[in-house]
């Protein structure tokens, strides 16, 4: 049975071969009718059998096998096992056998077994460089150095590979390891100036690795402004990465200056040790636009412009505004104030102010009004080939990542109407009634876009008021229920609390009371919101301000029942069972402590929409 398999395995990835030697040969002008396919030999069948066996065991990287396959014949180290004329080597190396690899390099290879390359030119270094494996990177170096200068077919280094191709999830620490062993002369001719550097550096940012990227171009200056083959300069592959800048990091700013804290006092941890990290790559990629700005400082008012603004591309600062990236932005518009008047062909003539609009990066926005002043709305009077002027831009549905950054559809149409109100302060009159080529007004056209947003957030008001009524319902029963049956009960002679003097009593009537009232007003912020007439201009203001209000209510109310609950477990039993107090109090702020889990991120959500919405409007 395995002999049946094995010959299915042949065939399946072998069966190319002779048509791949027929191509050959007829490359080679065999190809005259008197060409024939050699008769394959059981010699030749064995031998194909043990490629078989080595190119498995590479895969798997099985190296007890391999060993007894370089033991029958030493030549299967060397052998070409694929239609790509790949070693054991190659392949091990290609699919990331580290293990398999470094024993093949250190224990069975010579040197110049590792020059061996692929039908791409492509040597071990390029393939282990595609699978981010530093150990056995370290292993061929060691054994060859020369593996870093080698090119493949089209003229790229290993070095390009672990750039141009790096896994984010891999880390950089090939690309790191490469570059301290790649000579410079194998990175850059001064006097060729080749396409192939020039590709290098770009893809060097692309991969994130900033300062490798700076420490090229100081050395070479001149490829500070390069482009690739796609004509991607280092601007605009840096405004393809807002995580490369503080303003697309996802870490809290409480949370960053907590770690740094905690770094500045030689207290470390993995976490603390990430954020560090990622502070470094802000500071690198800034010290890249800035070095870069200072270097177009030396160019004529043309080239500038050339290099922001190419023909028939995006331009640097359009896309950055896309990406959020304010901080490329301020830093180019601070070394050359007149970028912002220009507009793109390639973006229908779209200023960078309507990019800021389209994508609602209030940032930017902020940034724009404020450098041109009383001159805003002058600025922004333009309109497109539909006759849309920006307040029609700001009427159309924010883009669907920009919409969903915003938690829940209500708050996301108060989001959506605070731009519309915010861009209306800026134009003037005349455009607020404008058409468009389809006759309508920015109004009109905002009604239209947002109706399915507003009735998505019309139902998701009545479901969370709905749910929230229900608990505040059931915290108003419990505080109700405690207020009659207060422990230790009554004096039969005056109908006062018998332990109304204890200090553990007070604590219990006092939170019983929030807990109480605290319920009410929620149970009627939440009713209010489930008779609310859901027009576009109560979600301005009236329902996210309800919904805030109740939900805090809420939690006050929940907070100051489980204390009460807490206060009358240590009346009842401080006499009797003591030991059980706290465990029984514990358990019972199960309960609290499931409903602050589920619905503590809403709370967190709304005040944080709410305090970020003072930032949306220009001053």
């Amino acid at each position: 049975m395995n002999e049946w398999i094995n010959q299915f395995l042949f065939l399946f990835f072998f069966r190319g071969e002779t048509k791949i030697e027929e191509r050959r040969a007829g490359e080679d002008g065999l190809d005259d009718g008197n060409y024939s396919t050699p008769t394959r030999t059981p010699e030749d069948f064995v031998k194909n059998m043990r490629r078989l066996n080595i190119y498995r065991a590479a895969v798997e990287g099985n190296w007890e096998e391999a060993v007894k396959i370089f033991e029958a014949d030493p030549d299967a180290k060397t052998m070409r096992v694929n239609g790509m004329r790949m070693t054991p080597l190659l392949v091990a190396a290609n699919c990331g056998k580290s293990e398999f690899v470094v024993k093949l390099v250190e224990k069975v290879l010579e040197p110049d077994d590792l020059d061996m390359i692929d039908q791409l030119g492509r040597n071990a270094l390029h393939h282990v460089a595609l699978a981010c494996d530093v150990r056995a990177a370290e292993a061929m170096v060691r054994k060859n150095r020369d593996l870093v200068e080698r090119p493949e077919v089209y003229g790229y280094t290993p070095l390009f590979y672990a750039a141009r191709w790096r896994l984010q999830s891999k880390g950089r620490a090939v690309l790191d390891y490469l570059y301290s062993q790649t000579p410079w002369a194998a990175i850059e001719d001064p006097e060729t100036q080749s396409e192939k550097t020039r590709n290098l550096v770009v893809a060097i940012t692309t991969s994130g690795a900033h300062d490798i990227a700076l420490d090229v171009i100081k050395k070479y200056e001149y490829l500070a402004l390069a482009s690739n083959w796609e004509r991607y300069s280092i601007l605009h592959s840096l405004a393809l990465q807002p995580s490369a800048f503080l303003s697309g990091s996802k870490i809290p700013p409480w949370k960053r200056r907590f770690c740094k804290w905690l770094n500045s006092v030689k207290i470390t941890s993995k976490e603390i040790k990430m954020v560090m990290e990622e502070e470094k790559k802000h500071k690198d990629a800034m010290k890249l636009v800035e070095f870069i700005c200072e270097r177009l400082k030396t160019k004529s008012d043309a080239q500038i412009m050339d290099y922001f603004i190419p023909q028939n591309f995006p331009a640097v600062l359009n896309v950055a505004t896309r990406s959020g990236i304010v901080e490329l932005v301020e830093t180019c518009l601070k070394n050359f104030p007149d970028l912002i008047w220009y507009s793109s062909d390639y973006d229908k003539k779209k200023l960078l102010i309507h990019v800021a609009v389209k994508h609602r990066q209030e940032k930017i926005f902020n940034c724009i009004t404020t450098l041109t002043g009383q001159n805003a709305g002058a600025y922004a009077n333009t309109v497109d080939e539909h006759y849309n002027n920006i307040l029609h831009l700001a009427a159309l549905l924010a883009p669907i990542p920009r919409l969903h950054s915003v938690p829940g559809p209500a708050f996301q149409m108060q989001r959506e109407l605070q731009w519309f109100q915010a861009v209306e302060k800026i134009v003037y009159r005349d455009e607020i009634v404008a058409r468009n080529k389809d006759h309508k007004t920015p109004q009109e056209l905002f009604y239209e876009k947002h109706e399915n947003l507003m009735k998505d957030a019309k139902e998701w008001i009545k479901d969370t008021s709905n749910s929230c009524m229900v608990v505040a319902a059931l915290v108003a029963t419990v505080a109700f229920a405690s207020m009659i049956t207060v422990p230790g009960g009554l004096d039969n002679g005056t109908g006062k609390p018998v332990l109304s003097n204890k200090g553990v009593f007070i604590i219990f009537s006092v939170s019983n009371a929030f807990s109480m009232i605290s319920s009410a007003v929620a149970l009627l912020m939440f009713l209010s919101l489930q008779t609310s007439r859901f027009t576009a201009d109560d979600f301005l203001e009236l329902l996210p301000k309800n919904l805030l209000q109740g939900l805090l209510a809420l939690f006050i109310a929940v907070a100051t029942m489980m204390l009460a609950f807490g206060t009358a477990i240590g009346i009842a039993l401080q006499s009797r069972v003591s030991w059980a107090y706290i465990p029984i109090t514990v358990v019972a702020c199960f309960p609290a402590i499931i409903f602050t889990k589920l619905q503590l991120p809403l709370l967190y959500q709304t005040l944080g929409i709410a305090r970020d919405s003072k930032g949306l409007l220009p001053k």
